[in-house]
C-alpha cells in the first residue's frame, strides 16, 4: 500500500469516532500521527518524534504523567494523552506490559466510562526485554489475561485491532535498553546484569512474539494487523536507533489502520470530488508523464542488440530512475493511488530488475511469484537491483517448454535446438498483460 490517507479522508472516516491507542513509544508516534492528520494534511517533525511527555502536541493535551512527574525509562513510566475536537476523540495511554496493575486501572475507565470505537494496541519490546530473560509464559499469559477482558468489557461493535511488532535492526538502543534490571547476588559482590546483550536477540524473539500473539488475537477474533510484514522491504524508513521510523512510515502506518477499519465498516474511501462533480484522480498526469518515457524507452530497447547498447544503457537507466524519483516524490505527497502508479510504471522497472545476469548463478536467490497467466508458480532467478525492493516488479514468466527459446534473465542454460546461441529482448507493455519475444540469431 504506497498511497495515503488524506486529512479530509481521515476526518470522514472518524467522524465521531472515539479512538484509543495503547502501547509504547511506537503507539505514541502513531497516536501524534493520527492525531496530526485529522488537522491538516502534513507530516511530524524530527523534534515532535523525539519530543515525549510534553503538555501540548498540536492541540491536544497531557492528563497523565510525562513531564508532570520525573521523566525516566523505567517500568513504572505514565503517560496518557487526549486530543479533542468537535467530532473527533483520540487518547493515548503508554504501556510498558500488555497486563498489569496499570492495564487495569485503564480497562477500569472503559467499563465505568465512555466506550471506545476503535482500540489499536500493542506491546511487544518491554514485554520481552523488561521483567524476565524467559519472557514467554509470562508474556503468553498476560495476552491471554488482556485479550479476555477486552471481550468482555467492550462492546461488539467496538473494533479492536492488534497491530504487530515492526521489525527491529541488528543493532538497537532505545529507552527499555537500560541497565535497570534487577542485581544478582553473587559471593559478597553485586553483579549487575545488563540487558545491552540482548538487543541482537531481540528481533528474532520479536517474530516469536508476532506469532503467538497475531495466532492468540484471531483466536480472539481480535483484528490483527501485521505491521512487520507491511514494511519487511521498508528499513530504510527506520531510524539509526533500529526500533523507531521515521515521518514517512508512520502515516503509513496511519493509512493502514485507517483502511482497515474503513473495510471492517464497508467504507470506501474516495478522493474528495472536485468542482466538477467528479473524483479527482491522477491517471491522465501519470499518462502525461509516462507516455513519452515510455516512447524513448521503447525505442532504446530496439536497439540492444546492436554496438550502440553501451551508449542506450545508460540513458535508460536515467530514465528509469528519474521516473522513478518523481513518483517517489508523488507517492510521499499522497498524490497517487497504487493502481495508477503500478499500472503505468510497470513497465519501467523491468530495466535494471530481469537484466541479463553477469555473475554466475549461485550468486542469484531463488524466489517463488506466483502467476496469473496460466502457468502456475514461476521460479526466477531475477538479476541484482540497485533500487529498493518495494518497488519491485513480479519477473515475467518463462515461455512455454515447447518453444526452444533461451531465457537470459535466469542465466540458465540455453536449451538443445535450431536456435542454441540466441538472446531474447523483452518488451513489456505498460500494465504487463502481455509482451513481445525477439528472437535474434548470434553468428559466431
Amino acid at each position: 500500500m504506497r498511497n495515503f490517507v488524506s486529512h479530509k479522508q481521515a476526518c470522514q472516516l472518524l467522524h465521531n469516532k472515539f479512538v484509543v491507542v495503547l502501547g509504547s513509544s511506537n503507539q505514541r508516534a502513531i497516536y501524534k500521527d493520527l492525531v496530526l492528520l485529522l488537522q491538516k494534511d502534513k507530516f511530524l517533525t524530527l523534534k515532535q518524534l523525539q519530543t515525549k511527555g510534553e503538555m501540548n502536541f498540536e492541540q491536544d493535551c497531557l492528563v497523565e504523567g510525562g513531564c508532570q512527574s520525573k521523566l525516566h525509562n523505567g517500568i513504572s513510566y505514565r503517560e496518557v494523552r487526549q486530543f479533542q475536537s468537535d467530532h473527533h476523540l483520540v487518547r493515548f495511554y503508554f504501556l510498558t506490559r500488555i497486563y498489569s496493575q496499570y492495564m487495569e486501572s485503564v480497562l477500569e475507565d472503559f467499563r465505568q466510562g465512555l466506550k471506545p470505537d476503535v482500540v489499536v494496541i500493542n506491546s511487544c519490546l518491554w514485554d520481552i526485554s523488561r521483567y524476565s530473560r524467559n519472557w514467554t509464559g509470562d508474556y503468553k499469559e498476560n495476552l491471554h489475561r488482556c485479550f479476555e477482558e477486552l471481550k468482555t468489557i467492550l462492546p461488539e461493535e467496538t473494533l479492536v485491532i492488534w497491530n504487530l511488532t515492526m521489525p527491529l535492526g541488528e543493532k538497537i538502543k532505545g529507552g527499555f535498553l537500560v541497565p535497570e534490571v534487577p542485581s544478582i547476588w553473587k559471593g559478597f559482590y553485586f553483579v549487575r546484569t545488563f540487558i545491552h546483550h540482548m538487543a541482537s536477540q531481540l528481533r528474532f524473539d520479536v517474530i516469536e512474539a508476532n506469532f503467538f500473539s497475531g495466532t492468540l488475537a484471531d483466536a480472539y477474533n481480535l483484528d490483527v494487523v501485521d505491521l512487520h510484514f507491511h514494511f519487511r522491504f521498508s528499513l530504510h524508513r527506520r531510524t539509526n536507533d533500529g526500533v523507531h521510523w521515521d515521518n514517512v512510515a508512520l502515516r503509513r502506518i496511519t493509512s493502514v489502520l485507517l483502511r482497515h477499519a474503513a473495510d471492517a465498516w464497508g467504507v470506501a474511501l474516495t478522493s474528495p470530488p472536485d468542482a466538477s462533480g467528479k473524483n479527482k484522480t491522477t491517471h491522465t498526469n501519470m499518462l502525461q508523464i509516462s507516455l513519452p518515457i515510455f516512447l524513448v524507452y521503447t525505442w532504446c530497447l530496439l536497439y540492444t542488440d546492436t554496438a550502440l547498447e553501451s551508449i542506450f544503457f545508460p540513458l535508460k537507466c536515467v530514465l528509469l530512475f528519474a521516473c522513478r524519483a518523481q513518483c517517489g516524490r508523488d507517492q510521499a505527497l499522497g498524490q497517487y493511488q497504487q493502481k495508477c502508479v503500478f499500472k503505468e510504471l510497470q513497465f519501467l522497472a523491468s530495466l535494471a530488475d530481469r537484466r541479463p545476469a553477469r555473475i554466475h548463478y549461485s550468486d542469484h536467490r531463488e524466489i517463488l511469484f506466483p502467476h496469473s497467466q496460466g502457468y502456475g508458480d514461476v521460479r526466477c532467478h531475477p538479476g541484482p537491483r540497485p533500487h529498493p525492493p518495494m518497488y519491485r516488479r513480479v519477473p515475467l514468466p518463462p515461455p512455454p517448454p515447447s518453444l526452444n527459446y533461451r531465457f537470459p534473465y535466469g542465466n540458465r542454460p540455453a536449451r538443445s535446438g535450431k536456435f542454441s546461441s540466441q538472446t531474447l529482448s523483452i518488451i513489456p507493455y505498460p500494465h504487463g498483460l502481455s509482451f513481445i519475444v525477439r528472437k535474434v540469431r548470434c553468428h559466431t
